[in-house]
């Protein structure tokens, strides 16, 4: 104890406690900050995404022991059916290599090739939707750039024909939907159970805990050609400012990428330096314990507790700074940044412990510290 008093009364072991506290608290924020962005970007991402898995076989013992799905539901596949008052397919032309239409659109009328995904429309049950209907009845879910707005009570309670396996299935319009990223419909659970047994695709739309595990989920899959032979995620933005907010947040997320890198080898090689330093200034220290009959194992181990105890009191100022900062950055800009997880902590802590054991072994060599260190 007296021996650990000592090296804290030390000018030098204040200083340093000083200088770790700062670094720690530098990285830790700009962890936080990182962190946050990564965040924003997963949440923005996630809100105008959606996960897509086309299959050879029927999947749902897969999808349902994999980590980070929350819930999933699998989509009925109807085909392009007959022209009507509310809904037709407009004449094309090929002008060059593009096709386009031969007239303008009929904006009266629905589209069929809006209800469309990869030239299929998908049909969920109305439970999924969070609706309920009757067996005759089916709900558009649209981008609402794909029908006119102003005739929309028209479309209501007219009939639609789909269909599925070659046969006709008259649907009655009971309402719109605001589709997230892709255009489907709706029907009832009991049309959808009946028809279920004579679908022959397999198609699900996954709902992941985040963006993140959607990808990650992605790149599993991708190898999985044999199940799954297609794996989409679409995306879809409404308005040029979310478009211009997912380019911003993104080029925030690759700039912090770049700041962590940068801080964490800044704060590798400055903590390199103080420890470096500070042992070395041990060595008085340890030649006296040795004069005193201390052998390389005790003074191994007094050393590492003084650098440990130095450690837990930086670690310590710093958490306090850090708590006060950002309880004062949430307060002020209505955020919530998080300025340290037990990964980076444990990072940290390791190779800093790390690179104190080093430099004690070093030391408590027959050769003095000055000649065993070279820097």
């Amino acid at each position: 104890m007296i021996l650990l008093k000592g090296f804290l009364r030390k000018k030098k072991t204040k200083l340093y406690i000083r200088i770790l506290s700062l670094l720690f608290v530098v990285l830790f924020l700009l962890k936080g900050f990182s962190l946050y962005t990564k965040e924003l970007f997963d949440e923005f991402k996630y809100k105008h995404t959606s996960f897509l898995a086309f299959a050879r076989t029927d999947q749902e013992n897969r999808i349902k022991k994999e980590k980070g799905i929350t819930s999933y539901r699998r989509a009925l596949t109807f085909d392009i059916g007959l022209d009507n008052d509310i809904i037709y397919s407009p004449p094309l032309k090929i002008n060059g290599t593009a096709v386009e239409y031969a007239e303008p659109i009929d904006t009266t009328k629905i589209v069929w090739n809006r209800l469309t995904y990869n030239d299929t429309i998908l049909a969920f049950t109305a439970s999924s939707c969070n609706k309920n209907l009757s067996n005759n009845q089916v709900i558009l879910a649209l981008d609402e750039k794909d029908y006119e707005a102003n005739y929309k009570d028209n479309f209501i309670n007219k009939e639609i024909i789909f269909k599925f396996n070659n046969e006709e299935l008259k649907l009655i319009v009971n309402d719109f939907l605001d589709a997230k990223t892709f255009n489907y419909i709706c029907i009832s659970d009991n049309i959808y159970n009946e028809l279920l047994p004579n679908n022959e695709n397999y198609i699900y739309e996954i709902n992941t805990m985040s963006y993140k595990d959607l990808t990650e989920i992605q790149n599993n899959w991708t190898e999985l050609k044999n199940d799954f032979y297609s794996l989409e995620h679409p995306e879809k933005y409404k308005e040029v400012d979310e478009s211009n907010k997912e380019i911003y947040l993104n080029n925030m997320v690759s700039m912090f990428n770049i700041v962590d890198i940068i801080s964490l080898i800044i704060f590798f090689v400055l903590v390199i330096f103080v420890i470096k330093d500070l042992v070395t200034d041990e060595e008085k220290d340890i030649l006296l314990l040795k004069e005193i009959g201390f052998n390389k194992r005790q003074s191994r181990i007094n050393s590492l507790r003084n650098l440990f105890v130095l450690d837990g009191i930086a670690f310590l100022i710093s958490f306090v700074i850090c708590d006060l900062l950002t309880f004062i950055i949430n307060s002020i800009f209505y955020i919530n940044i998080e300025w340290m997880t037990i990964k980076s902590f444990m990072q940290i802590s390791i190779f800093v412990f790390f690179v104190e054991v080093v430099f004690t072994m070093i030391c408590t060599r027959e050769n003095s510290c000055n000649k065993s260190i070279e820097c």
